[in-house]
């Protein structure tokens, strides 16, 4: 993050990415992500309730699409949003190369038809 990068020159684009941090020092990758169009999520522990008011501010701040407590276990809240944000950028993904791939067969079918010499 700390390094320009052209935006060709990433493996994953910024608006396919999700980003999960738990402290200042992430605040810009949560801008950036954010920004961007990806997803970004803060965390926080449970047990250092004096460090809760520093997590609320990533979403005062508008910096996070979310804010979960750092429990990564299979029914968590974190992990329902986890994978309700890839379900949702999945589908963002593969609809307009469906999209495509449909414009495509019927331009193909239309040759097709159009050359039968039926």
């Amino acid at each position: 993050m700390n390094k320009k990068v052209s935006p060709d020159n990433l493996r994953i684009p910024l608006d396919q990415m999700v980003f999960v941090g738990d402290g200042y020092t992430d605040i810009p990758c949560f801008s950036l992500v954010k920004q961007n169009g990806g997803i970004p999520i803060a965390v926080y522990d449970q047990e250092h309730t004096e460090k809760w008011g520093n997590a609320f501010q990533f979403v005062t701040d508008g910096r996070v699409a979310n804010l979960h407590s750092a429990n990564y276990n299979k029914d968590s809240d974190l992990m329902n949003f986890l994978s309700m944000g890839v379900r949702s950028l999945a589908e963002r993904i593969a609809v307009p190369l469906c999209q495509d791939s449909c414009r495509l067969l019927k331009k193909s079918l239309a040759v097709s038809a159009s050359s039968y010499q039926g």
